[in-house]
């Protein structure tokens, strides 16, 4: 696929998020999600989606925002690298992108470096629910929006093609887990919470099932389990290809 492409199929992919938006009628409007940096996503030896649950919104006095704006383009601001979720996530793809592990020394703090966030546009970053969220999210609310974007997921999910799907807490909800076929699992029983990375395949995906990046955790195994798993998605499709 070009550029030129997944560009205009990302479009039309917001075109009908923001319809069905404007048919839920409930004053809110959508939080966009996708590929920001298309042309190094395309060009990405592995192409990597995140599927999470939903974005948190809120306006300059604190209340909740009402939407309007793009996941992409928030990880550009200046104050994206301070958000948890989105450090772990850099320091996955920093950690796959450069052979290093949260805790070497040769990976770099987001705080002296907080670039390393906006590298997040270079992901396919999707959410279930395209519509502002709160700080936090039940089951019941996530399973009732999976239900109303379900389509659009999984056309998201055909239209970028990943080649692994990261899911951050939304196993759960996809009525098409039962198609998984288990391959390989890391686990961490040293830190409590224990952490653990089921890694799946689906048809011609992967797919590595984790905790949601902002749970309190030890950020140094979460994301250290994940880039394992990545390297082991990895060696597989090259073993495969050979």
């Amino acid at each position: 696929m070009t550029v030129e492409e997944l560009t205009q199929k990302q479009e039309k992919l917001h075109q009908k998020i923001n319809a069905i938006a404007e048919k839920l009628n409930n004053g809110l409007e959508p939080i966009y999600d996708g590929v920001g940096n298309i042309p190094i996503y395309l060009n990405s030896p592995l192409k990597i989606m995140w599927l999470l649950k939903e974005s948190y919104d809120q306006d300059k006095q604190g209340n909740k925002g009402n939407g309007n704006w793009s996941i992409y383009d928030a990880v550009q601001n200046d104050t994206a690298w301070s958000y948890l979720s989105f450090q772990r996530m850099a320091y996955v793809l920093y950690g796959y992108n450069n052979g290093v592990y949260c805790e070497d020394k040769d990976m770099p703090k987001i705080r002296n470096r907080k670039e390393m966030v906006k590298d997040l546009a270079n992901l396919a970053y999707i959410n279930i629910n395209k519509l502002p969220g709160g700080t936090s999210s039940d089951d019941s609310h996530i399973a009732r929006c999976y239900n109303i974007w379900k389509d659009i997921i999984n056309e998201q999910i055909e239209v970028y093609n990943p080649n692994v799907i990261i899911l951050g807490g939304t196993e759960k909800f996809l009525d098409f887990k039962n198609e998984f076929i288990q391959c390989k699992h890391y686990e961490n029983k040293d830190v409590n919470p224990k952490i653990e990375s089921k890694i799946y395949k689906w048809g011609n995906r992967w797919v590595i099932s984790v905790y949601h990046p902002g749970y309190m955790m030890s950020t140094e195994v979460y994301v250290d389990i994940i880039i394992d798993s990545l390297k082991y998605v990895d060696e597989q499709i090259k073993s495969h290809r050979k």
